[in-house]
């Protein structure tokens, strides 16, 4: 699967953001992310379950907000 403009692979990305994502399980505190959209692909893949073949179906635009919440065993996602 070709690789993000970083030269880092989706899947090399996706498994990042997962381990990002699943420390954040254990807290109760807001955090907040300002990134590129390509992380925000790799997060809603990682809390959707969708496989990385799907990366390139998702249109995150520059300077979006997506909102995520962690409830209990799964994330929930909120588009604005």
């Amino acid at each position: 699967m070709a690789g993000t403009t970083r030269g880092e692979s989706i899947v090399v990305l996706i498994d990042r953001v997962a381990q990002w994502l699943d420390s954040l399980t254990a807290t109760v505190l807001p955090t907040v992310a300002v990134t590129h959209p390509a992380v925000i692909r790799a997060a809603i893949l990682v809390a959707l379950g969708a496989p990385p073949e799907s990366f390139w179906r998702l249109d995150i635009a520059p300077l979006s907000r997506t909102v995520m919440h962690f409830r209990g065993h799964a994330w929930t996602l909120r588009s604005n």
